[in-house]
């Protein structure tokens, strides 16, 4: 993908309202020549995902499914960080009324992960 395409297609699989089983594309590899800026529109397209109930046609994303799974994104969320994966946006509950109180979790986006952190060898099941 060219630096300077519609980053939907990559964060469409991503954000769907009843994903199944291996449609999420959770990691991609990016040429390095391009990697700032897919970076930065794939950032700028997840920040504008509306989340909310599933059963609103306007929704681009739920809820995780129970507060356990809530926790252990979160948990993963904090763990990329602790190992130096590069947070470039979510990664928290977001703040707004109707969702500070769900089990809600911002699109989130790492940049600058090795191989060797937790978040590239076991699967997130998250946003």
């Amino acid at each position: 993908m060219a630096a300077n395409s519609s980053p939907t297609g990559l964060v469409e699989p991503v954000r769907r309202r009843a994903p199944r089983a291996g449609q999420h594309r959770t990691r991609l590899l990016v040429q390095r020549d391009i990697h700032d800026a897919l970076v930065e529109r794939v950032a700028a397209r997840a920040i504008q995902i509306k989340l909310g109930d599933p059963q609103d046609p306007g929704t681009e994303m739920g809820p995780v499914a129970f507060r356990g799974h809530l926790d252990k994104v979160l948990g993963m969320v904090e763990a990329a960080r602790a190992e130096g994966a590069r947070l470039v946006t979510g990664g928290a509950r977001p703040l707004a009324p109707g969702l500070a109180d769900g089990f809600f979790v911002e699109p989130t986006l790492f940049a600058d992960v090795s191989n060797d952190m937790t978040i590239a060898r076991e699967e997130v099941f998250g946003p």
